[in-house]
């Protein structure tokens, strides 16, 4: 749905649509509420751990530039 409602209007090419919504599948889905949940195979990008905001900001400063 946010595909198609928040970005849907200023993508006009069908393939870009397609791209997005395929892209969208993969990070809006119930599996990255639960902890341990990786966005990439590496293990280096994952939704942190409730934490502190210094918590977060050292995950932040710990990615790949």
């Amino acid at each position: 749905m946010t595909g198609h409602i928040n970005y849907g209007g200023r993508v006009t090419d069908d393939n870009d649509r397609r791209c997005l919504l395929t892209t969208l599948q993969k990070y809006y889905c119930i599996e990255n509420l639960e902890d341990g949940y990786m966005y990439s195979d590496s293990g280096k990008y994952y939704a942190p751990a409730f934490g502190d905001l210094e918590s977060y900001k050292t995950y932040i400063d710990g990615l790949p530039l």
